[in-house]
C-alpha cells in the first residue's frame, strides 16, 4: 500500500527530529485511543506499537506530502498504512495485543527519539546504490552505529595531553559506502586542522564501521588470574594460520537503548560466566564510590556491584574497581565460547 497524503504519522513518525530527517511537512493533529509496545521503534525488527480503541488521544502529525525518503524509511523498517477508524495511521503495526504492564509508546522518552531521528537520517543519506532490502538486512548493524555516534556526541574523554575539543578541527565534506556486508566500509573525504593553525588539503579515507563495545575481564583476586576465552576469528584463517582461534576477553557490542553495564551483564551472563558456577547473575552496576552515581567507563574511585546466585544461595559483593590496568601479567583459565 502506498503512503498518501493526509495519512497520520504516530510514535516516533510524529516526532520534530524524525520528520526533519525525512522532509515531512504537515500539521499537528490526534488519533483517538492510546498506543502498546514497540518502544524500541523497529528495533528490534517488528518492533513497532499497535493501537488500543478507547480513551485517549495519540498526538500525530497530518502529512501534507509523502517524501521519497519517507517512502525509503517505510520499506526498509517494514512499515505499511493501516487502515484505523480515524483514518489511515503510518507508524503502528497491523497485529497488535493486549496492552500489558509498562508498555510505553515509541518516542516517549527523548533518548528513544532522538535516536530513532538519527537513524532515519542514515537511512535517507544512504548511498542509492543501497536498496532499502540491504538496509534492512543491515538494520542492526548500522542502529549499533549510529547509537555510537550519538555516544560520542555526548562523550567527552580526558584530553589532558592533546588539544582541546573543537568542532571545527575536523570537518567530513563527503561520506560513501563503497562495501556494506557483515562489516561496512565507509570512504570519507576529510580536511583537518594542523598544530600550526592551518589545513591540511583533502585527503580521501577508508574506515571500517563499527559501533560501541564492552570488555568483561573476570579476576579471581584468590588466586590472582584472569579468566579469557578462545573464539574463532575469520581474519586469522584469512591469514592462512592452521590455528584459528584467539584468547580474548569477554566483549560484545552495544546494542541501541543498552547500557554498557547492560552490555557486560548480557555477555558476561548470557554465555559466559555462567559457565563457572554460577546459576544466575542477577545483576552488575558500576557505580562510584563517592555519590554511587551509575557510571559507563571505569574511573578512579569506582566499584562494581553484583549479586549471583548459587546452588539456591544468594550472594552480594561489591568490589573496588582499580584506576588503572593490572600491572602484573596474569595466567588466563581458558574457557571454550
Amino acid at each position: 500500500m502506498r503512503i498518501e497524503a493526509e495519512t497520520m504519522l504516530v510514535g516516533v513518525l510524529a516526532q520534530p527530529g524524525l520528520r526533519e530527517a525525512l522532509g515531512l511537512e504537515g500539521a499537528p493533529a490526534t488519533v483517538p485511543g492510546r498506543l502498546a509496545g514497540g518502544a524500541g521503534a523497529g528495533l528490534p525488527e517488528g518492533g513497532w506499537p499497535w493501537l488500543l480503541p478507547g480513551p485517549g488521544a495519540i498526538a500525530a502529525w497530518r502529512l501534507e506530502t509523502p517524501t521519497p525518503a519517507l517512502e525509503r524509511y517505510a520499506e526498509v523498517f517494514g512499515l505499511a498504512p493501516v487502515a484505523t477508524p480515524a483514518g489511515t495511521v503510518l507508524g503502528i503495526t497491523a497485529e497488535g495485543g493486549e496492552a500489558e504492564a509498562g508498555d510505553t509508546a515509541p518516542g516517549d522518552t527523548a533518548a528513544d527519539a532522538r535516536l530513532a531521528a538519527a537513524l532515519a537520517a542514515e537511512i535517507a543519506g544512504a548511498d542509492a546504490s543501497q536498496t532499502p532490502a540491504d538496509l534492512r538486512r543491515r538494520l542492526p548493524q548500522i542502529a549499533v552505529a549510529v547509537a555510537s555516534r550519538l555516544r560520542a556526541a555526548d562523550t567527552r574523554r580526558p584530553a589532558a595531553l592533546l588539544p582541546s575539543p573543537d568542532a571545527d578541527a575536523v570537518r567530513i565534506e563527503a561520506r560513501s559506502t563503497p562495501h556494506a556486508g557483515f562489516f561496512a566500509v565507509e570512504r570519507l573525504d576529510i580536511v583537518h586542522r594542523h598544530h600550526d593553525g592551518g589545513l591540511n588539503p583533502r585527503v580521501t579515507r577508508e574506515v571500517l564501521v563499527a559501533g560501541d563495545a564492552v570488555i568483561v575481564l573476570p579476576w579471581d583476586p584468590l588466586r590472582d588470574r584472569v579468566m579469557v576465552i578462545d573464539q574463532f576469528r575469520a581474519a586469522v584463517a584469512a591469514r592462512g594460520e592452521a590455528q584459528a582461534w584467539m584468547l580474548e576477553p569477554i566483549a560484545g557490542r552495544i546494542d541501541p537503548r543498552e547500557t554498557p553495564a547492560g552490555t557486560a551483564l548480557r555477555e558476561a551472563a548470557a554465555d559466559r560466566l555462567l559457565a563457572t558456577g554460577f546459576d544466575e547473575i542477577e545483576y552488575l552496576d558500576l557505580r562510584a564510590t563517592d555519590d554511587l552515581r551509575a557510571l559507563t567507563a571505569p574511573e578512579a574511585g569506582a566499584r562494581l556491584f553484583a549479586a549471583c546466585w548459587i546452588g539456591g544461595v544468594r550472594l552480594i559483593d561489591n568490589l573496588p574497581v582499580p584506576g588503572q590496568a593490572l600491572r602484573k601479567r596474569t595466567d588466563p583459565v581458558r574457557l571454550s565460547a
